[in-house]
Parts: C-alpha cells; sequence; structure tokens
C-alpha cells in the first residue's frame, strides 16, 4: 500500500515542544473522504448533554448549542459540542478530552469518525487530532480540515494495540502558527461515532466486512477482496444504503454504471450484475449479464446498466461469476460511474467536411435501415443539449436514402444567420418513417475546419516517438501510469525534441490512464491517439503530496481561494516552450458522486472530489492544444499565465461536474492567441481575459506565478468559429482586475477579436468589473474599480443573451452587440501612458505624451450620440485633427495644425448619427501631450 507522504510533512513542519502542535504528530490514519461506516457504535452524540467531555490544554470551557450563530445546520441530529478556546497561539492544541468509566472497547469498529466545524484560523491550514489512550499509552490520529464548513473525518484506528481498553479520548484542533489565535476561537463537534469501513478501494482488511458471499468464503489480500467458491454463487453487499455523502449509495439513474476491478482466477465467461435500491430490495429486478475475460490479471469493467428502468440510490451490489464450477475471483475496486446511456441508434457518420459554399456529409445506414426508412434528418444540436435532438433545430432532410447516404447541397452559411458559418456548429443526423425517428450515430462537427483557419504559432518535432507503453504505462485504468508518461516526457525532452505517443484502442469506454500530475516538457508532442483517456486518479495514494479536497480552501481576507490552486495540474508547463498537446484522445477528470447534506451551496457536490486543473501553462511560449476533449472537470479547465503564441484548435470542454469550470482562461499578460473552432458547455465563463494585478491566490499556488512589472493584461486574441455557452457566466469575460496597480499601463486588455461564434450565458459578452484584490469586499458594484480595455473587435456573433460590460468603459470596443465605447476622451493627459489610447502605424505613446510619424494615426474610439461636439488637442508640430467614423472610415471632420510649440487646436464638428468614431490626430510629424472632448448642451432633432 502507498503511504501518504503527509505524515512526513507533518513530523517536518512540527517540532516537539510542550501541549503545542508540534508534539505528538505521528502517521495520520485518515481515511476522510474515502470510507462510509457501518455497524455504528455511537461516542457521543451530544443530544443530552457535552457526554462526559472536558476542556483541557488550550480550552477554555465546552457547553451545547444549536450551532446556529456558526452555520444553519447541525451536523446531525439537534444540538452540538461548542468549545470555546483560549487567546493562545495557533500550534497549541486546543484539546478536549473524555474519561471513560467503562473502558471503550473498538475492536469490532475500529474507525472513528465525527464531524468538525472551525472558523478561520490565522493561517489557511487547520489540523485536527483524535488521541486514544490507555494510561500512559496513546494513539494519534491527525486529519487537515478547511474552516468555514462542517467536515467529517474518519480515522483508522486498528493500529492502536489497546482498542478493546481504551480509557480516554481526546479531540483537538491546532494551526501551524505561533501567532495567538485571537479571534474566532470556537469551534464545534458533533457526531463521535465507531464503526466497521465500507471501503470499495479495499485498502483495509475490515472492508471485506460489508460483504457476504452464497456458496463461498470471502478473504482479504493485496488490497482486494477475493471470493473463493467451489460451486456456482455470489459475492454481495446490501448496505450501502445512507453512506455518508452518498459516496457508496449514489442515485442509481445518474451512476449508471458500475466500474469494478476484477482479476478472474476462475475461468468464469461472464459475469451477471445486480443491485438493489432504496426504493426495490429485489435484486432480481436489476440484473444484467456481461461477458468477461477468461484471462486472469486484473481488468477494468465498466458495468453499464442505463438500460434498466430504475428509481432510486443504490443500497446494494451483487457479483455472480457465471460459467465456471469454482475457483475465485479478486475485487480490487468499485466506483460507481457516469457513463453514456445506452439507447437506440443506427450506422455512423462516416465524414462530415465543407467545401464552401457546400458541406459534404456521408452516413452509413446499412440497407435495412434504408429500406425501412424514408427520410434522413440533419440537426443543428448545441452542447447544452447532448444527444436530444428533438431541442435541435432540423436544417435538412432527403428521401434519397441508401446504404451509404451522402449529403452534397447542405449550405455552409447558417440560413438563420446569413454572415455565420457552420464551423461552430455541432449536427446530429436521424432517420425517420413517419412512425420513429433514431439517431444515426453519435453527434458530429465539420472534419476540416482547419482549411478555413491558419495557425500562425504552430511548430513541428521530430517525428521520433516515444510510447509511453515502453516506459511503463498500463492503461488499464487503474495502474497509476505517471510515472511512466514523466520518462517518456522526460526521454523526449531530453533528446531534443520527440513526440510522445498515448495508444488509444477500440473499448467504448476508452483505453484509459490513471494519472496524478504531469510536467511537461519543452521540445515535445503528446500525441493522445483517438481512443486513448487520460483519467485523472480518485485514489489519494497515487499522489506524491497530499492533495486538498473539496471545492475551496479558506485564507483569511481572499476571495474565490479555490482549492485547485495549491493542488498540482493534470498536465503543467512551467518556463518551457514549444509543446504540443493533440490527437483526437480525451483528458477525463475524476468525478465520484458525493453530496454532503451539511453544506447548502454551490459546493455540495465537491466534498469527496480532488479539484485539479487539467491543463496549465506558466510562463512559456509557442504552445499548441488542438484536437482532443477534455470532460467532467471539477474546476477550471485550463489556465494560461503570462503565456505567448499559443493557438488553441478544435478543443471541446463539456460536462463539468462541478461549479467555477471557466474554459479558457488568459491571464497574467498571456499574449499573441488564436482560439479556433472551440466547443464549451459549463457553467462558468468560456473565455476570461483578465488582468489581474497581485492575485494573493499566486502566493499560495505551486503552479501560478506572479511577475510584478510585467504586463498583465490578455492582448493579441483571437477567438473564431467557436461554440462557448457559459451557463451563469460570460461566454466572453473581461475581467480587469487591475486598478490597484502604480503603472497602469501595465493592466490593459487589449486587441481582441471575436467573430463567427455562438456565445451564450447569463452573457455573451460580459465583465466581472469589481476588483477583489483591493483591500475591499467583493461586491461586482463599484463602478470606478477596474483597469483599461480597449480595441475589441466583436461582430458577426450568434448572441443568445445580453452583452454588456456594466461600468466598465472601454474605448474603440467595436461591435455589433450594443456595448458602448466611452462618449469622452479617458486619459487625455497621458499620465496613465498607452492607457485607452489606440494607433494605427508608427505612434510611440508615453506618460509624456504621444509621438506620431507622417501619415500614422493616434487615437480613441469613443460612442458618440447625435450632436455638437468641439474636439480639443494640445500638440506640436505638423499634423491633422480628426474625427471618422469606425465603421465607413469617412472623414467626418477634420483640421490641419503646424505648430512649433505646443498649442491648442480646437475642431467643432457635429454628429448627426449616433455611432461610434475615432477621434484623434494623423501625422504629419507631431507630438501631443493632451486631448479632450466637450459636447454641446443642445441635441440636434432628426432633421
Amino acid at each position: 500500500m502507498k503511504k501518504s507522504l503527509f505524515a512526513l510533512a507533518l513530523l517536518l513542519a512540527f517540532s516537539r515542544s510542550g501541549t503545542s502542535a508540534q508534539e505528538n504528530v505521528t502517521p495520520v490514519h485518515d481515511y476522510s473522504h474515502r470510507v462510509s461506516l457501518v455497524n455504528k457504535k455511537a461516542i457521543a452524540l451530544f443530544e443530552d448533554g457535552v457526554d462526559g467531555f472536558e476542556a483541557r490544554g488550550g480550552v477554555a470551557s465546552v457547553e451545547i448549542t444549536n450551532g446556529k450563530d456558526f452555520y444553519p445546520t447541525v451536523h446531525e441530529g439537534r444540538q452540538v459540542m461548542m468549545v470555546r478556546s483560549k487567546a493562545v497561539s495557533g500550534d497549541t492544541w486546543r484539546t478536549i478530552g473524555r474519561k471513560f468509566e467503562k473502558p471503550l472497547n473498538l475492536q469490532r469498529t475500529p474507525f472513528v469518525q465525527f464531524g468538525i466545524f472551525a472558523r478561520t484560523a490565522p493561517v489557511q491550514d487547520i489540523y485536527v487530532k483524535l488521541t486514544l489512550k490507555n494510561g500512559k499509552e496513546s494513539f494519534d490520529c491527525v486529519a487537515h480540515i478547511i474552516p468555514t464548513l462542517w467536515r467529517t473525518v474518519a480515522f483508522d484506528c486498528t493500529g492502536c494495540k489497546f482498542l478493546n481498553k481504551i480509557d480516554d479520548m481526546e479531540i483537538a484542533l491546532c494551526s501551524p502558527t505561533p501567532d495567538v489565535w485571537s479571534s474566532w476561537r470556537e469551534f464545534l463537534v458533533d457526531g463521535v461515532v465507531a464503526g466497521a469501513p465500507v471501503d470499495f478501494d479495499f485498502t483495509v482488511p475490515q472492508s471485506i466486512g460489508a460483504f457476504k458471499a452464497t456458496n463461498g468464503k470471502l478473504s482479504y489480500a493485496d488490497d482486494a477482496l477475493v471470493y473463493t467458491f467451489k460451486k456456482p454463487g455470489a459475492v454481495y453487499t446490501d448496505v450501502l444504503s445512507g453512506s455518508i455523502n452518498n459516496i457508496f449509495s449514489p442515485p442509481a439513474k445518474e451512476r449508471n454504471t458500475i466500474r469494478a476491478v476484477i482479476d478472474n482466477r476462475c475461468g468464469a465467461d461472464s459475469m451477471r450484475v445486480s443491485y438493489i435500491t432504496d426504493k426495490d430490495s429485489v435484486f432480481e429486478n436489476h440484473s444484467k449479464v456481461f461477458a468477461i475475460s477468461k484471462e486472469t490479471g486484473k481488468k477494468n469493467y465498466f458495468f453499464n446498466l442505463s438500460d434498466i428502468p430504475t428509481e432510486g440510490n443504490y443500497a446494494g451490489i451483487k457479483f455472480e461469476p457465471l460459467g465456471a464450477e469454482k475457483g475465485s475471483m479478486a475485487i480490487d475496486r468499485i466506483t460507481f460511474e457516469r457513463e453514456e446511456l445506452i439507447h437506440k441508434k443506427i450506422g455512423e457518420i462516416l465524414s462530415c467536411r465543407a467545401d464552401s459554399p457546400v458541406i459534404h456529409i456521408v452516413a452509413d445506414i446499412g440497407e435495412t435501415a434504408a429500406r425501412e426508412y424514408n427520410e434522413l434528418n440533419i440537426y443543428t444540436l448545441p452542447l447544452m443539449h447532448f444527444g436530444d435532438f428533438k431541442k435541435g433545430t432540423k436544417i435538412y432532410s432527403t428521401k434519397n436514402l441508401a446504404a451509404k447516404t451522402s449529403i452534397d447541397d447542405l449550405p455552409f452559411m447558417r440560413a438563420d444567420k446569413k454572415s455565420m458559418t457552420h464551423l461552430a456548429s455541432r449536427f446530429m443526423a436521424t432517420l425517420s418513417n413517419g412512425k420513429e425517428e433514431i439517431p444515426v450515430g453519435s453527434p458530429f462537427y465539420i472534419e476540416n475546419w482547419e482549411n478555413f483557419t491558419d495557425n500562425p504559432y504552430d511548430f513541428l518535432v521530430t517525428e521520433e516517438n516515444f510510447n509511453v507503453l515502453d516506459y511503463g504505462a498500463k492503461g488499464d485504468g487503474f495502474t497509476d501510469d505517471t510515472r511512466a508518461f514523466q520518462l517518456a516526457i522526460n526521454a523526449a525532452s531530453g533528446a531534443g525534441s520527440g513526440r510522445v505517443v498515448v495508444p488509444g484502442g477500440n473499448d467504448p469506454y476508452g483505453r484509459r490512464y490513471v494519472l496524478t500530475s504531469i510536467e511537461l516538457k519543452h521540445d515535445v508532442e503528446l500525441k493522445i491517439e483517438k481512443g486513448a483517456v487520460l483519467w485523472q486518479s480518485g485514489d489519494r495514494r497515487d499522489y506524491d503530496y497530499m492533495p486538498l479536497y473539496g471545492h475551496d480552501m479558506v485564507i483569511p481576507g481572499i476571495e474565490w481561494t479555490h482549492s485547485h490552486f495549491v493542488n498540482k495540474p493534470l498536465l503543467f508547463a512551467k518556463n518551457q516552450y514549444r509543446i504540443k498537446i493533440c490527437g483526437g484522445g480525451k483528458i477525463r477528470m475524476n468525478d465520484p458522486y458525493t453530496k454532503d447534506p451539511d453544506i447548502s451551496h454551490y459546493a455540495t457536490n465537491c466534498e469527496d472530489r480532488i479539484h485539479i486543473v487539467p491543463v496549465v501553462f506558466s510562463d512559456c511560449h509557442d504552445i499548441v492544444l488542438q484536437d482532443f476533449d477534455i470532460m467532467r472537470t471539477n474546476c477550471y479547465h485550463t489556465s494560461f499565465d503570462n503565456d505567448s503564441n499559443l493557438f488553441v484548435g478544435n478543443v471541446k470542454m463539456y460536462d463539468a461536474a462541478c461549479v467555477s469550470g471557466d474554459g479558457l482562461g488568459l491571464s497574467s499578460g498571456t499574449h499573441r492567441v488564436k482560439i479556433e473552432r472551440c466547443f464549451f458547455e459549463s457553467n462558468d465563463d468560456g473565455v476570461t481575459l483578465s488582468s489581474s494585478y497581485r492575485d494573493p491566490r499566486n502566493n499560495v499556488s505551486p503552479w501560478r506565478t506572479y511577475h510584478d512589472l510585467n504586463p498583465h493584461g490578455a492582448r493579441c486574441v483571437t477567438v473564431e468559429h467557436s461554440y462557448f455557452s457559459s451557463g451563469g457566466g460570460k461566454a466572453i469575460a473581461v475581467i480587469p482586475w487591475g486598478s490597484t496597480n502604480p503603472e497602469p499601463q501595465n493592466q490593459i486588455i487589449d486587441s481582441v477579436k471575436v467573430t463567427d461564434c455562438i456565445l451564450a450565458g447569463g452573457y455573451s459578452v460580459g465583465t466581472w468589473p469589481d476588483n477583489p484584490f483591493d483591500g475591499k469586499p467583493f461586491t461586482n458594484t463599484e463602478t470606478d474599480d477596474f483597469s483599461t480595455v480597449q480595441n475589441f473587435w466583436v461582430f458577426n456573433n450568434d448572441y443568445l443573451n445580453e452583452c454588456s460590460l456594466l461600468c466598465v468603459t472601454p474605448t474603440n470596443f467595436r461591435n455589433d452587440c450594443g456595448i458602448p465605447s466611452s462618449s469622452t476622451i479617458l486619459n487625455g493627459d497621458f499620465r496613465d501612458g498607452r492607457c485607452y489610447w489606440s494607433r494605427k502605424g508608427n505612434v510611440r505613446i508615453s506618460r509624456n505624451g504621444a509621438e506620431i510619424e507622417p501619415g500614422q494615426l493616434l487615437f480613441q474610439g469613443l460612442t458618440l450620440e447625435k450632436g455638437k461636439y468641439s474636439f480639443t488637442v494640445d500638440a506640436s508640430g505638423d499634423g491633422e485633427v480628426k474625427i471618422i467614423g469606425s465603421g465607413d472610415n469617412k472623414t467626418v471632420a477634420s483640421k490641419k495644425f503646424s505648430n512649433a510649440q505646443t498649442a491648442k487646436t480646437v475642431i467643432e464638428f457635429t454628429i448627426t448619427d449616433g455611432g461610434d468614431y475615432m477621434l484623434g490626430v494623423e501625422g504629419g510629424k507631431a507630438k501631443v501631450v493632451a486631448a479632450k472632448l466637450d459636447k454641446n448642451k443642445t441635441i440636434l432633432d432628426k432633421k
């Protein structure tokens, strides 16, 4: 069994002294998030008092409360125990204890579990310790917890040598800092119980106690349950109802697949898999037979039960090997997965290619279907509707059916949006005959999208291949392949350049490679072949560090401290270059079912998940991400920090498993980016264009970096032919959180083009304008707390929702979705340098003004209402003040100047049609030091 490095980390972090947290820290024995308990024995429920617990070191008093001053709910029952701590250093264990008049015997129930609630500590980490005692002997268990929510901790006490005669129990809390824990010192404890474990990773021998056998016996060996039989029988459990957070009793309809790792040692050729629910206790009512390999050795099986009608939550499961009279089988692990529904469909789509002005589609439906159906239909079906073609839009039908039906006249341009192509469309084909309509294959897309764009940042690696299988990877869905992948990547990069190949296969569930965190290296192409799946490990033992569980950690005074900031990304590169991820495969994040009843907000489904970002690049350049899927993310899909020369093409992101599922995150000065024909269906922002300054989350993250003097705004970004559906977020999200930088020129979000895209969400184009890192609480209502936004071109998109930048006032924000630019000159005295100023050609802008070469243009793009205006420019040299229509590029008014010294040039002009205009100066050779716009109070009438 793998040993967590967390115990070592604690030992290194805590030196020994007195009653502080530096003493008596032993190996963790922490099974939180991994087990549920059965045959539970109550130790202290605190319904009628403190149940014998008393204040000890660092604690002033204990009392009973309903807990409502802390949190809306108690952990269980009606009351909890509140512990009032003294104002002592954070690293002092705040301890409560109970002496047992009659020794406590936990031999049959060796796991101890309880709920604990702590408020914010002086630092982000809080630890809880359970100590069992017998005289001078003691046994310690330690767990890390996150404050502000009820946390359930579970400890394995099987290593305690005096389990049958425990005369004292202590529960203690600490935060590893010498600073005094002066406020929010109370914490709550509730529901202290002991029990036997339900553990479907079978990491402890007691885990087989939740199972029973018919016509055989059960044993434990090599982290597995072993079923041995002399005549046909079965192994089953019926104690899953009410498991903690329903991790072993999820809804059967939602978790439609029982995945099991099985070593078939009996020669069975098939397996009958059955289950019961809390609505139906008869195994035979939910039963199905699956073929299995007769070969010995552990294999990963996905028993998809989605075609069995069901209600309720799992209460039990049964495995019955068939085709063998005697023998044994070992079950290494069991999980409940959510896989594609089994439903009727016919044939497949062989190809879909565009050759403007038409799209060519070939469907293989077979001769039988060609006779039985009389019409083939094509729908556009956005990702938000998954496979339900009835929610799509029919755009084509034909009655000319053959075994292979070809369509050669589907228009490339959309009928409803004639300026848009179908490159951002997702299609579904069906067959109908008047009685029924059946899908043909799976949803599909235009394949040859690359013919309609270019990749300005592409590069080639050598043809030398480094197959991960040659470096020890198994791709069996349960072995940790992290080390093998890293060896292959290191070898390819060490050779100067190379392609790391991840072989695919024909398994309908994909050839799955279990990973924790891979560091990408320069000059490497990671080719995830079609049929290959990089699958985030859900087994804490696989990680070489102690990952945080849950959606959020807590750092005092910092907003949105998501756990993924401190957990290592799945694929990560830092200070690297020329990296490509491609190949047609998938990245799938771990998404175990969990629903914590103690959490009433968005994080209720997060408690037992390890949240990590699938793809992260930091301080890298020349990056290509192309032709792969990211699914089931439990946080951001990607993060790009201070990167350049980035191409993202045909990357599909969907089926997010948790909130905060942002798509393509461009921050910390990431620039020269092209996003081409991507698809995103999630619950948060699609493309984030950020300019965060001194984001304090960087200080705790092992993968985010901070460069104080660098430009922080995303810039030079193109988004084309893509679909972004963002739930309640913004499809295109402008995040100008740089208002506190004393050098505002470094915070400009600049030069962004968005075209031929489908944009949906709370806003199709929107913003989060309120800087949360300015020392004031985030309310998203401050009207002057944003940094510069300029030079956007947003046209010819399908805006399915509102577009607005709220209080943010950009300049030169050209668009057809109703977002205005500023109506007046901003930074007219150039005190903030380049902020809000645009240029065409050779124009040098500084805090001293702008120097304009002949024939070049300095301007601000404004949105002006009809009316009379005066535009004043302070300039020297030769030039021409101009007002130009942004759309037609026609000059509305102009006035030349020739000044030996700085002088004012004033031009009066009239706007008869409200709209977007460029106000600025064209060189001769001129220097501009100030500009302002005044509007007359009299507004022209419509004449």
